[in-house]
């Protein structure tokens, strides 16, 4: 949610426009443990992109040493009214294509 608010498509404009995304796959890759005082970074950043489609990728680091600790990555597609597929508006999918 909050990568839609930086690229200045917030979730609400989506809802606005008649589309829903719908989360489709989500794959997680387990690379090292962290632990109870461990400070991490969770980070967001716009994969593919197109009109009827986005994936999303989420590194998780630990802050101290910058170790890579887990990857995953989620596909959501847009949905109508209906629950058909639907295509994103255009400056929503050129704000997600330029991030």
């Amino acid at each position: 949610m909050q990568l839609l608010d930086d690229v200045g498509s917030p979730y609400r404009l989506l809802v606005a426009s008649g589309l829903k995304p719908v989360v489709v796959d989500l794959i997680l890759k387990y690379l090292g443990p962290a632990h109870f005082d461990d400070r991490l970074t969770p980070l967001t950043t716009v994969g593919e992109v197109r009109n009827r489609a986005a994936r999303f990728v989420y590194p998780l680091e630990r802050f101290d040493d910058g170790a890579l600790l887990l990857t995953a990555q989620s596909g959501h597609i847009a949905i109508n009214g209906e629950g058909r597929l639907a295509r994103m508006p255009n400056d929503i999918y050129a704000r997600l294509s330029a991030a």
